[in-house]
């Protein structure tokens, strides 16, 4: 599973794509710092199987802005990385497929990733 990580640069980015590496089924094929270059990538490259997004990625962080995601990439299960219920609700009303609070286990994360991984392939079959 091809996985797109949008998060500005650092140490939190870093962690998680590290930590991607080593979950067998997703391969990190690239990270952004902004959801303009997330989208040069996705112009330039293959589109990922995942986007995994920071909302500190969106400048002014509304409601407008994280429905860019769901506007540009449809049927790509996306997951919010959140730090305030103020984000969940803007997540969930741009219908992202869903959250984690900053700070989550990794085996949240990876708990995310298959529950969407298999509601992606019964929308397919």
């Amino acid at each position: 599973m091809k996985t797109l990580i949008v998060a500005p640069e650092g140490n939190h980015r870093k962690t998680l794509f590290n930590a991607l590496k080593l979950v067998r089924r997703l391969i990190p094929v690239r990270t952004a710092s902004t959801w303009v270059e997330a989208q040069e990538l996705m112009e330039t490259h293959s589109l990922p199987d995942l986007i995994i997004f920071d909302l500190q990625v969106f400048p002014d962080g509304d409601e407008g802005c994280v429905q860019q995601v769901r506007e540009h990439l449809p049927d790509t299960p996306c997951i919010a990385l959140v730090e305030t219920t103020r984000q969940i609700h803007l997540v969930e009303a741009a219908r992202i497929d869903g959250w984690l609070f900053k700070g989550f286990r990794m085996s949240e994360l990876i708990d995310k990733i298959d529950t969407l991984a298999s509601q992606n392939m019964r929308r397919k079959i």
